[in-house]
């Protein structure tokens, strides 16, 4: 099966989905994650797309794997096998958003694998002000 992320969601209210917008992007300009991610890994050039309906956003080339994809309103896309490329981390970090919004977060790896995408979860977090309440060791609840 390989490294995958799962995620479970809930109707995100606007609020939500603008904060959850927000820390994505934050997020996503990072120096150390910027140059890691694109909207399709085929597509290098393309940046991610963090919009009112959807965010999408793949390593690029050969560093990609699958995209995280989450639109609304909710769709059934519920995971993203990142094969550890380096872009998991960013992808580790927006799970930790999604999990803070009260959305259901698992994974094949266990909050080990989780270390370097947290602390950058939490950074992104702490420059927005924002005071994340899930963290990776909750994998699974």
């Amino acid at each position: 099966m390989g490294y995958t992320h799962y995620w479970t969601m809930r109707s995100l209210n606007d609020t939500e989905w603008a904060l959850l917008s927000e820390l994505t992007r934050a997020l996503l300009a990072r120096p150390d994650v910027a140059p890691l991610v694109c909207e399709e890994f085929d597509v290098p050039t393309k940046p991610p797309i963090v919009s009112e309906n959807l965010i999408r956003f793949n390593g690029k080339g050969d560093a990609g794997h699958e995209t995280l994809y989450l639109a609304r309103p909710d769709d059934d896309w519920s995971f993203c096998k990142t094969a550890r490329k380096p872009y998991d981390v960013a992808v580790v970090a927006f799970l930790c958003f999604l999990g803070h919004l009260g959305c259901a977060v698992s994974s094949d790896g266990d909050a080990d694998d989780w270390g370097a995408g947290r602390l950058i979860a939490l950074e992104v977090a702490e420059a927005l002000d924002v005071e994340l309440s899930w963290f990776p060791g909750q994998l699974g609840e």
